[in-house]
């Protein structure tokens, strides 16, 4: 009588834990040897503890993950857009740097001639191979005071060519903002900053805008050889009255202001509106 009823409790268990772990009883097993229900129930508390332990080490993976990811993909998703930005303008850079490179071969090629002329004299075969040292030192010198030159002078210059050469045809666009005036800059000859906005009112936060207005040279010839006149950004900033402005625009150029690049503004048509509005 005992076994019989130590037998139905060990069935009973048996079909507790077997609906714990997710098996379906289709029918009521029948009783078994006491030896077999010892062994079954002993399995399936082993299957049952096995399938907690599982789940313990998910859930505590999936934190962990979780805890990694979840300021990763924050990050990325402020860094992406400057990423994609700074891809695209090393890529307009690397065209604008094939395109002059035929240009700029010849000079390098004539610039090494040069050297080679002033540094070397002639040996019994009458080539240049033997290197004369005055001269030498004097071409070295010289070549470092040209660099110097280049690099302050020519170089903002080279890179406007090169920024102009490779987003003017590819970005430019025209648009009606609303705009605030045009201010020189403090730190730069012949350059202009825009202030405004895309729409009214203004917001710092959502809709202000910043352009600004520098001389092109191959604008300046277009413009020339279009209308026979230059380009001169003064008399466009001169467009922008102080106060608010609705303008139709043409610009060029990448806004990452992260990097201080903006828009340049090459048209500007406005319309006074005879208000005046707090820069955005």
């Amino acid at each position: 009588m005992n076994d019989k009823k130590q037998a139905d409790e060990m069935l009973k268990r048996i079909e507790r834990l077997q609906r714990q772990t997710g098996a379906a009883a289709d029918k009521p097993a029948a009783p078994a040897p006491a030896n077999d229900q010892k062994k079954t129930l002993a399995e399936a508390e082993s299957a049952l503890a096995q399938a907690q332990r599982a789940s313990r080490v998910f859930n505590e993976v999936s934190t962990v993950w979780d805890t990694v990811a979840k300021p990763i993909k924050t990050a990325w998703s402020y860094i992406k857009p400057t990423v994609d930005v700074g891809m695209t303008a090393a890529s307009k850079l690397g065209e604008a740097f094939r395109f002059a490179a035929p240009v700029v071969r010849p000079f390098w090629n004539g610039y090494k001639a040069l050297f080679n002329r002033v540094a070397y004299t002639l040996d019994d075969n009458g080539e240049r191979t033997v290197l004369n040292k005055p001269r030498a030192l004097v071409a070295a010198v010289t070549s470092v005071a040209l660099a110097f030159g280049m690099v302050n002078y020519g170089g903002p210059v080279m890179g406007n060519l090169a920024y102009d050469a490779a987003f003017m045809p590819t970005t430019m666009k025209t648009e009606q903002v609303y705009l605030t005036g045009a201010n020189p800059s403090d730190s730069t000859d012949n350059v202009f900053y825009v202030k405004g906005c895309e729409s009214l009112p203004c917001n710092s936060q959502s809709n202000s805008l910043y352009y600004r207005l520098r001389g092109s040279m191959p604008y300046s010839l277009y413009q020339f050889a279009t209308t026979g006149k230059f380009f001169y950004p003064e008399h466009v900033g001169s467009a922008i009255s102080e106060g608010v402005n609705q303008c139709t625009i043409t610009s060029y150029g990448m806004r990452m202001p992260s990097l201080g690049m903006y828009p340049h503004i090459l048209k500007a048509e406005c319309m006074p509106l005879g208000i005046s509005a707090p820069a955005p």
